[in-house]
Order: structure tokens, then C-alpha cells, then sequence
């Protein structure tokens, strides 16, 4: 939705914003509020994307890893300035893979990990209601991929990675006081993607993506589940009877719930920590750490993922659900659901009432064999790069209208009956509809649809009953030329361009 420049500055694909450095304010004040890190930071008003990224331990045993490392940023909000607009986007961490290697080292299966969401979403800097307002305080935080690792062939047992931590954005307005819980607001959070499974039966299962609900992943066939774990913020659940050596993800919810807990609620250590952590007495925004009791922890992050042990010689040990606005559930062993041994992802969450209208986008990816950390990317831009139209438009043969335009973009009813996008005159997408089309509706039941003289030739397919009940709710058109349909949660259901 929002390109852009980008910099890379680091070697292990975790880019850090260019900005940092190129501009100022890399203030590396090394303020340590719980083994945490923070830097503040400054932005760039130039119209380019930086990225905020996040330290690597995905390579590292455990004994080497430094949690001290792990960095979260303090943003100052600028003036609006001759850009007002700033596009935020947060990528959820990368569940942990896991690998069977043979005797030459050669891989011969993988549980892959479950990537980490997508959030993106427009905000306007300025005095107005809802508006970010200048001299208040973004905190990013950052969530780190689930560690990967490996067993070499002949060894026994099913193992698994950790789950990703989730990425957060939270807002703190000027003049408030940071110490108040209450006063920070959740902008963004972009879950993180569970553990991968692989064991030496012949089995593999790829860890969960992060989720596009603010629920994290839920298995519904857990015995005596623990009610509210995964949901409302709550931090998800763990089943692991055996040896209790895998843990959910943990939320974001203040209320004594936000990290991840086993089935009946005992807390466990290998569960990912909530993202609003203790300091000094004050539950305050600045991530959770990963479930770290055994070898392939979970990666901080708002909150953080899952631990997942080495089975050893018998034991079946499911993945590390990921981290983020609820947790995920941790992998279930397989007597309880089928192929279930990889993790859960955690929820995403976009706040409604501050964010721009239609500008509000969730994407749920899928596996990935090459986990990265998660990160937040950032633009600005002088006017709004986002245009909308809602339900219950409609043009007619023998007219031609421009239904949105942005830019150099124009998406036009023509008097031949087609719908076309342009680019400075360049058609670059169409319904194929010329000739045919009598009658453009947005219906109210979510879909777009072109009749000819009351059939249907062409149509978006995202009418309510073949969206889970979830239709369509606005045509989006964005700067960079996509065309999409988005439903009532701000998921796009339909991409034309």
C-alpha cells in the first residue's frame, strides 16, 4: 500500500531506519528499563520510508543471548509541517523453524515458521480530534523472529521452534504522564507467527501465521481450554501434559492475563511475557520477553512469543505460539488434533479511532523456511494517499464518470460499459467488461458488481455470504496505483491492481 526507499544497514535482513542515522537523534541515551533497551529517535519529513528494526538472536545459543540487547524507540511527534500524513506499517516476528538434518548436514525436513502479520494504517499529525499531536510520544516495539534449530537424523523425538514476538505502535499524548498505564494508546499491533515443528517419524509442520483478528490463534480441540486465553488481550494457552516445555504467546491486556498460561491457567515459564511489563510498580509499554526456560526461546515483543524445548528421546514438543495483541496458542501434540505440533499466531489490532478512515489494512501471510525479525516502517506525505468510496454507489450505461482518482491513478466507468484503471492515461487493469455492461452497483451486500440489463457479467465476489458473513465496505484506491475492497475490519477481500 505505501512504497518507498528503503535502506538496508544491516546484514541479517533486520534493516534499521536510515533515518536514525542519516538524521539526527539517534540520542543512544541507553536508557535500560527492564533489561530493555530504549532509543530515542527522530523522523524523517522527506517523503521516503525508513524502517525501525530490531536486534537478531536467532543464530545464537542460548547462553550467548543478551536480552539487554533488545531495543524499543520513543518517537517525538513533529510538527506538521508541509507533511502531515504519516503512514505507519508493523510487521509481527517470524515463528522459529526447526530442521532434520542427516549425517552430511544436508536438511531433510523442516517445520517451517509461521511469518508474522501486516499492519498498515494512515494518521494525521495536527490539534484536531483524533489527530497525533505534536510534541507526543510513538513508542515502537519491535518483535523479534522465534529462535530456529536443529536435530541431526537418528536422533529422536519432535521438536520445534519458538513463536515470534508481536509488534507494537503506542501513542502517549503530549503532556501526559508515561508512568499512567492508562495514558498509553495501542495504535498497531502486528502478531507474531508461531514455531515450526520437525520430527525424525516423518513428520513436519509448518508453524501458524500471525493472525488478522485481535484473537490469536485458538485450537478448539484443546481439552478444558482455559477460558479468555487467546482473546480480549489475554496471553494464549499451552497443552503439553507431558513435559510443559512449549508456551503460548503473550497479549497485551493489563489485567493480570497478558502472559501466556497452561490450560488451567498456571502460569509457566516458557510462555511469552505480556507486552506491558513492571517497572518500579507501573505496568508500562515496553514488551515482553519470549518463553525462555528451554533451548529455542520465543522472540520479544509487544508481547512475546512462545518457548519451545527439545523433545529429547519421547517426547512430542509442539511450537511456540506467537506473540501480539492476544496470544497465540502454543502446538498441540497430535493425539488432540491432527498435524497439530506447530504453533499458533498471535492477534493484530489497528485502532479504529484514530487512524484514517479506509486507510486500515491486514494482511495474514504464511510460512516462511528463512524467519526474520519483525520491524515498522514509516512515511509521510503531504496529502492524503488514500481514497475511499462506501457502499451503495451505482453509474449507468451512456455515461463516463471517474469513480476515485489519486494521483496520476483514475479509475473510470466508461460509456462502453467497463471498468478500467488508469495511469496517466495507460490502462493498467479492467473488468473486461466493454460492450457488455449496462449497470455498475456497490451493493449493499459488500460486492461489486457490472449487469448487463440485470445479469451479472462481473462481479468482485465479496458479497457478505461468501465472506463469513463479512462483505465489502469501502473501494480503496491508494497513490501507488492498488485497487482494493476491504470488509468492516479493514481486511482487503479483493485486490484488482
Amino acid at each position: 500500500m505505501f512504497t518507498s526507499k528503503k535502506i538496508m544497514l544491516s546484514n541479517n535482513r533486520q534493516p534499521v531506519c536510515a533515518g536514525l542515522f542519516l538524521l539526527i537523534a539517534v540520542l543512544l541515551n541507553g536508557i535500560s528499563l527492564s533489561g530493555q533497551t530504549r532509543q530515542t529517535v527522530g523522523l524523517a519529513q522527506d517523503g521516503n520510508s525508513y524502517r525501525l528494526g530490531q536486534t537478531s538472536h536467532n543464530n545464537l545459543p542460548k547462553k550467548d543471548w543478551n536480552p539487554s540487547s533488545v531495543v524499543y524507540y520513543d518517537i517525538l511527534v513533529p510538527q506538521p509541517g508541509a507533511m502531515p500524513y504519516l503512514s505507519l506499517a508493523a510487521r509481527g516476528g517470524d515463528g522459529g523453524k526447526y530442521e532434520i538434518k542427516d549425517v552430511l548436514g544436508h536438511t531433510v525436513r523442516t517445520g517451517q515458521g509461521g511469518q508474522g502479520a501486516l499492519v498498515k494504517a494512515l494518521f494525521k499529525i495536527g490539534t484536531g480530534t483524533n489527530e497525533l499531536k505534536p510534541g507526543s510520544t510513538l513508542r515502537v516495539i519491535v518483535g523479534q523472529s522465534g529462535r530456529s534449530s536443529h536435530n541431526n537424523w537418528g536422533s529422536l523425538g519432535n521438536d520445534s521452534g519458538g513463536g515470534g514476538g508481536g509488534t507494537g505502535i503506542l501513542y502517549l499524548p503530549a503532556g501526559a504522564n508515561g508512568n499512567n498505564t492508562s495514558n498509553w494508546q495501542i495504535l498497531a499491533v502486528a502478531g507474531g507467527g508461531g514455531g515450526g515443528n520437525a520430527g525424525t517419524g516423518g513428520e513436519a509442520t509448518n508453524g501458524l501465521p500471525g493472525e488478522i483478528t485481535e484473537n490469536g490463534f485458538i485450537n478448539s480441540a484443546l481439552p478444558g481450554v482455559f477460558t479468555d486465553m487467546g482473546q480480549n488481550g489475554h496471553g494464549g494457552a499451552s497443552w503439553d501434559e507431558f513435559t510443559k516445555r512449549v508456551g503460548g504467546g503473550g497479549g497485551t491486556s493489563t489485567d493480570g492475563k497478558g502472559q501466556g498460561h497452561y490450560v488451567d491457567g498456571t502460569p509457566i515459564k516458557c510462555a511469552g511475557k505480556c507486552g506491558f511489563q513492571g517497572v518500579n510498580g507501573v505496568l508500562l509499554p515496553i514488551g515482553g520477553a519470549g518463553g525462555d526456560e528451554y533451548a529455542n526461546y520465543g522472540g520479544y515483543g509487544f508481547g512475546g512469543g512462545g518457548g519451545s524445548g527439545n523433545g529429547g528421546s519421547w517426547v512430542q514438543t509442539p511450537g511456540g505460539g506467537g506473540g501480539g495483541y492476544s496470544g497465540g496458542y502454543s502446538g498441540v501434540n497430535k493425539e488432540y488434533r491432527d498435524n497439530s505440533l506447530g504453533g499458533g499466531g498471535g492477534g493484530s489490532y489497528l485502532n479504529p479511532a484514530i487512524m484514517l478512515p479506509g486507510t486500515g489494512v491486514k494482511n495474514k501471510n504464511s510460512a516462511t523456511n528463512d524467519p526474520g525479525n519483525g520491524y515498522v516502517e514509516y512515511q509521510f506525505f503531504a496529502t492524503n494517499p488514500v481514497v475511499t468510496r462506501d457502499l451503495g454507489f451505482e453509474y449507468h450505461k451512456g455515461t463516463e464518470s471517474s469513480i476515485l482518482n489519486m494521483g496520476n491513478w483514475t479509475l473510470k466507468w466508461q460509456y462502453d460499459g467497463n471498468l478500467v484503471l488508469y495511469q496517466a492515461g495507460v490502462a493498467k487493469w479492467a473488468s473486461n467488461t466493454q460492450n457488455k455492461g449496462t449497470d455498475l452497483y456497490f451493493q449493499g451486500d459488500g460486492n461489486l458488481v457490472i449487469y448487463q440489463s440485470g445479469n451479472p457479467v462481473w462481479n468482485s465476489g465479496t458479497d457478505a455470504p461468501h465472506q463469513g458473513g463479512k462483505g465489502g465496505r469501502k473501494l480503496v484506491l491508494t497513490s501507488e496505483g492498488s485497487l482494493f475492497i476491504i470488509d468492516q475490519d479493514s481486511k482487503v477481500i479483493w485486490a484488482g491492481h
